[in-house]
């Protein structure tokens, strides 16, 4: 088991922006296989899927801000778990749902784009801008309890190293930098 923690925690660190994106839609999570990981093949398996980068378009009904810790000190660094959907909501949501495709802005992209803070982010979400969200596909195994509660998967875009906003006017995204 030690060897799928170290992978997952290799892949959530991930720094590499993708050269090209494969569109996907919300169907396609549901295809992505689930295993338990006991085997050295189980997580060869993932590995697989893992190196696709991805996007998907959608629209934020929740930005969780969660704190990153580092043993023994307090939170230096916040992620975001934009939480999307196919369709807008009435408004940002703050409860569970299990419609909800889990997507992590993670620091290091922060850093890279000066509007990827919590006050942008949330400010799309409360206007329910349409968004298209892209980045690496990781699966969380350990977030099976959440999936049909919180999630409707154990997979997600973890990290994002792109968001692009649509713009209505021009018919087109724009990078949200």
């Amino acid at each position: 088991m030690s060897h799928a923690v170290d992978h997952l925690a290799v892949q959530k660190g991930r720094t590499q922006i993708p050269a090209a994106y494969a569109p996907i839609d919300y169907r396609f999570f549901a295809q992505l296989p689930t295993p338990e990981i006991r085997t050295p093949s189980d997580l060869a398996a993932v590995d697989a899927v893992e190196r696709r980068a991805v996007s998907l378009a959608g629209y934020i009904v929740r930005v969780i801000p969660v704190p990153i810790h580092l043993a023994g000190r307090q939170a230096a660094e916040w992620e975001f778990h934009l939480h999307l959907r196919v369709g807008p909501s009435r408004r940002c949501e703050f409860q569970d749902d299990p419609r909800n495709l889990v997507t992590v802005v993670t620091p290091p992209f922060q850093l890279l784009h000066t509007a990827w803070n919590f006050e942008i982010l949330y400010e799309l979400c409360q206007e329910q801008a349409r968004v298209r969200v892209s980045g690496w596909l990781l699966y969380d195994y350990l977030s099976h309890a959440q999936v049909g509660r919180s999630r409707v998967s154990a997979w997600s875009i973890h990290p994002v190293t792109q968001i692009e906003v649509w713009n209505a006017r021009d018919q087109a995204w724009q990078l949200l930098r």
